[in-house]
Formats: C-alpha cells, structure tokens, sequence
C-alpha cells in the first residue's frame, strides 16, 4: 500500500555488514563518537576507542584486522582494504549461516553476496588492478593467519569490485567524509538522478530521510 512521507521522514534506518574509521579520522573506531581522549589499540597502535567498553565491543571484528595491521605498521592499508578485510573476515565465520532469520539477513556475508559488482562490465585493465588488490590483501592475510585458508581470490575480487559500487562514506553532520561501511538495504533501494531522499549517520547507522514535499502527482 502506498503511503506519502514528509519532509524528514525516516524512510530506511540500517546497520552495516562492516564499516571501518578511514585512516587519519580521529574518531571511535566503534561508535564513531568524537572524544579528546581517544585511547589506542595497544597491539596495532592504529584502532582508537573512546572507552575500554567500545574496545571491547569492537574486538570480534577487530581482533584478525589488528593482526594485519601489525605487519604494516606504520603504513595502513586504504579504505577499501580494510573493509575487505572485515568482509573477508566475516566470510570466513560463514554468518550466512543467520540469514534464515530475516532480522540478521542484512547483517550476513550472504545479503553482501547479493550485491552486483559489475566484474563483467569492468575494463580488462580495471578488473586486474581488482585482482592485484585482492592478491595484496590475500597474501597479509596468509602471513597473519597461518593457520587459516586463504581466501578464495575470486571471491576476494568479487567483494571488493562489490564495494567499489555499492559502499557508502560514511560522514559527520557536515559531510565532512569520516570512513566507508556496506548496507546492503541501501545498496538495494532504488536510485534516482533526481532524489528525493537523503541519508546520514549517527555513528555507524545509516539514516536515510524524505527530504522534499511530495509532488501533487505522487501516490
């Protein structure tokens, strides 16, 4: 049944599969909150939480992250790479196994599976360098989690081409950019050149709201 919404209406309101804090933002690297005591991850020296309960929070999805991490330090891998790592990560733990129930279908590898990557559209020299981004992140992989398989790389460069066209920067009230996260209902919405909705965070959960007085045609 359709229904009109208002101006400022929340229309979608969803939590990322992942989302990571972009290198350089100083901010809570679970909540996002801004605090002036942000206190480090004491093995990667990268991570920075607000609170020893947000750190303990993010550890599940952290711990494998900062193993990385310490093999690169002080280089941090990209945006992109990290949240691929989570992704991979999150493969790995087979959470597709959840995605009976649909209240933890878009927190799944499974609902990030469904996303188009758009490989066979890509330029031959495009989808390579995929690849060899893919291949890179394997190998820091393979050296921090020896007793782990490595990922399959076509599934590697599947979920990072995935992320290319379908992850979201994540910003402050500003827009001032802050790190990048995937939700798959969002991913899933449909577009438009000409919006009329807008999204934005409070921490890392995505908002997204009418933002203009429906048109007298619309139903």
């Amino acid at each position: 049944m359709a229904r009109r919404f208002e101006p400022g209406n929340v229309l979608l309101k969803a939590r990322p599969v992942a989302a990571v804090v972009a290198p350089g933002v100083s901010r809570c690297h679970h909540c996002m909150c801004v605090s002036a005591q942000l206190k480090r991850c004491g093995h990667c020296g990268h991570a920075r939480y607000c609170s020893a309960g947000c750190q303990k929070a993010a550890w599940a999805s952290h711990r494998n992250e900062c193993r990385v991490l310490q093999r690169t330090m002080p280089h941090v891998p990209g945006t992109s790479m990290l949240l691929l790592a989570r992704l991979l990560d999150l493969a790995h733990a087979d959470a597709s196994a959840n995605t009976d129930e649909a209240a933890a279908w878009p927190s799944s590898i499974g609902a990030t599976l469904c996303l188009s990557s758009h490989l066979d559209k890509l330029s031959p020299t495009r989808a390579q360098e995929f690849a060899a981004q893919a291949a890179m992140l394997r190998g820091l992989l393979a050296e921090a989690q020896p007793e782990r398989p490595a990922p399959p790389p076509e599934l590697a460069t599947r979920l990072l081409a995935t992320l290319a066209c379908n992850g979201h920067t994540l910003s402050d009230d500003e827009l001032q950019p802050l790190g990048l996260g995937l939700y798959p209902l969002a991913a899933l919405t449909n577009h438009d050149c000409n919006p009329s909705a807008v999204h934005c965070f409070e921490g890392t959960t995505l908002m997204t709201s009418d933002c203009i007085p429906p048109r007298s045609d619309d139903v």
